[in-house]
């Protein structure tokens, strides 16, 4: 299957005129706006910066695994059970070995994935974007692992798991739904039986993409009653790929209207909206108004959930937190808004905010 309208005869000088334009008037205009934060559309806000993800080597990074903190990661198909099993086996998913990346300090003889002493805590990261991305300390998203590492308690241990990236039509398919989540199951089993973490001392983290990972795992291992971690910290996490709450009113509405990037986000995801029943599983959209859930399928282990006001799934971020506090409490849940843009933490430049954020779940950790 390839996109409808992938070959325009007039593609030259659309993408000529929209050259000219972006130059000449739309990179000024929207420059003097962020420069000018009386007239700037978001409060507090200037430029930020971006980035374009590029491959990352690892067999170089295996090579150099104790500067890199690289780690070869095992499948857990004994882990994988009930509707997760099937949809692995719907989709053909194969079990394959993945790797991950240590942060932060190493053990005192210089070795990553040493033995975990009673009572040590980890936090294990799941990286944005499931198409690009990576837990490597070169990677252009490695900010958000920068970050963690700088702010988060010094006692407490740092795990970027690496997932098996997706793709799709019209590029070659491959590693479709749940091969990223059987690979973060891996990197938990990990863990707990390799590197010898007990399952309440795990934190499971994620940003954007990487957050409806986490949730996804994590709600799977409290389902299934077993190795079920500590705590669980999510940033912008990417919840209704419905776009149920699009609709007049919405604050999701009014932000797409004042910047670019939502406007783009939302263009990009009606391409592509989530149908069937991943539209309604409680686990695959947590924040959807289309999901079908029972009383008990949010009842999961303490986390606190940080979005931004100015992002398109505020809603859906919202619709989580409330079906949270039904299912576990007010107490269990600490949900943060915060005056930024989608995940705040990758961006070096977006400060104070990135900052504020990251020491709020350091002291979220601390009081655990």
């Amino acid at each position: 299957m390839s996109f409808t309208f992938r070959h325009q005869p007039l593609k030259t000088v659309y993408f000529v005129g929209s050259i000219f334009v972006l130059v000449l008037f739309r990179v000024p205009f929207w420059a003097a706006i962020n420069l000018l934060p009386s007239v700037s559309t978001i409060v507090g806000i200037g430029f930020n910066d971006t980035s374009v993800p590029q491959p990352i080597s690892v067999e170089n990074a295996s090579r150099d695994a104790e500067k890199m903190g690289f780690v070869w990661v095992d499948p857990a198909p004994e882990y994988v059970v009930g509707e997760l099993a099937a949809l692995a086996e719907k989709n053909n998913v194969q079990f394959v070995r993945t790797w991950s990346f240590w942060w932060g300090p190493k053990g005192p003889n210089g070795e990553v994935g040493q033995k975990a002493q009673p009572g040590d805590k980890v936090v294990m990261q799941i990286h944005d974007l499931q198409q690009v991305g990576s837990a490597h300390p070169s990677d252009p998203f490695s900010p958000a692992f920068h970050g963690i590492v700088a702010h988060y308690p010094k006692n407490v241990c740092i795990f970027g798991i690496d997932y098996c990236l997706s793709s799709a039509a019209p590029f070659p398919a491959q590693n479709p739904f749940p091969t990223a989540l059987l690979d973060c199951l891996a990197g938990f089993r990990y863990l707990v039986e390799a590197v010898g973490f007990a399952p309440a001392d795990v934190i499971v983290g994620g940003d954007s993409a990487g957050a409806s990972l986490a949730l996804a795992l994590v709600h799977f291992l409290a389902q299934q009653r077993f190795l079920i971690p500590g705590g669980l910290a999510l940033f912008s996490p990417a919840l209704d790929w419905t776009l149920s709450h699009d609709t007049p009113g919405a604050r999701c509405a009014s932000t797409r209207t004042r910047t670019m990037r939502a406007a783009s986000t939302t263009r990009d995801a009606r391409s592509a909206r989530c149908r069937g029943p991943s539209a309604r599983r409680s686990w695959t959209a947590s924040g959807s108004r289309r999901a079908q859930r029972k009383p008990g399928d949010y009842a999961l282990p303490r986390m606190i959930v940080l979005v931004g006001k100015l992002e398109m799934m505020v809603d859906a971020t919202q619709t989580l937190r409330d079906r949270l506090v039904e299912d576990m409490g007010e107490d269990a849940v600490t949900y943060v808004e915060v005056n930024a843009t989608h995940d705040s933490i990758i961006m070096f430049l977006l400060e104070p905010e990135r900052t504020d954020i990251l020491q709020r779940v350091a002291a979220w950790l601390e009081a655990m």
